[in-house]
């Protein structure tokens, strides 16, 4: 595979190296969103229509990148829509209660892959998971959650309104765009996406771009043309710890030389 280069004097002298993790579908199975409406409605946070209408904006299509503008839209419109009027200290204490939950949801490899990653820089979120459901799960993985879905709070209440859709690519556009605006070193920083198009903005900011990819999904080849056609590394659950470890290995090497 060819290896995306930066050779400018910029990017040379430049030593922070930073790994970037979309989480739903990379390190969990499922939406994150949806697993914790689940846990909030059934501990009568959110009301069981909404719930019910969420279900269903899973439903909508997603294939063109305006349908799932649209579905990204709705479905976080509507979790907090499910939020308003209740405290965020109330919903950072579900939070808390719902991490043995999201343990669960948990990917095989996730842990050591994170363990394997915490020395190569600073471990970001960039994803559209909510932030009050990441909180407790990024402080034990030691990622930090500074771009996830946000809830608009006036006064310590959510308003219902969404304040950062971080589902939504303009946002993880802007989200790299921070990341990467002073002293970051592309050659020595990695992501993590399951996802070619949505996963893209953070895919692209790095040298070493992994794109996981289910082997039992239909279009499984299909996917993997397209991730090396783009310079990402298509990996699966089985290999992507070797895979990972190759990387670092190679890149480490080019350091010493």
């Amino acid at each position: 595979m060819t290896e995306r280069r930066n050779n400018s004097p910029e990017t040379e002298k430049s030593t922070r190296a930073v790994v970037l993790f979309d989480i739903d579908n990379t390190l969990i199975y499922g939406f994150s969103i949806m697993l914790f409406a689940r846990y909030l409605a059934d501990n009568r946070v959110i009301q069981n229509s909404l719930l019910e209408q969420m279900n269903k904006d899973m439903k909508m299509p997603r294939s063109t990148e305006e349908e799932y503008k649209i579905f990204a839209e709705t479905i976080v419109a509507h979790f907090y829509q499910g939020l308003k009027g209740h405290t965020l200290e109330e919903i950072e204490k579900l939070g808390q209660n719902f991490l043995s939950d999201y343990r669960i949801a948990l990917k095989p490899y996730a842990v050591e892959l994170i363990q394997t990653m915490e020395n190569q820089g600073r471990m970001i979120a960039v994803s559209g998971a909510p932030k009050e459901a990441f909180l407790p799960l990024g402080s034990e993985l030691g990622i930090q959650p500074e771009y996830l879905l946000e809830g608009e709070i006036v006064n310590g209440v959510f308003t219902g309104e969404v304040s950062v859709n971080m589902a939504l690519g303009r946002e993880k556009i802007k989200a790299v765009a921070e990341i990467t605006a002073e002293d970051f070193n592309k050659q020595v920083s990695y992501a993590f996406g399951d996802h070619l198009q949505h996963d893209s903005p953070i895919l692209d900011a790095v040298s070493s771009p992994f794109l996981i990819l289910e082997e039992n999904d239909p279009h499984f080849e299909k996917k993997k043309r397209e991730a090396l056609a783009k310079s990402y590394i298509p990996v699966t659950k089985d290999d992507i710890i070797q895979k990972v470890k190759q990387r670092i290995a190679g890149i480490n090497s080019r350091k010493q030389t």
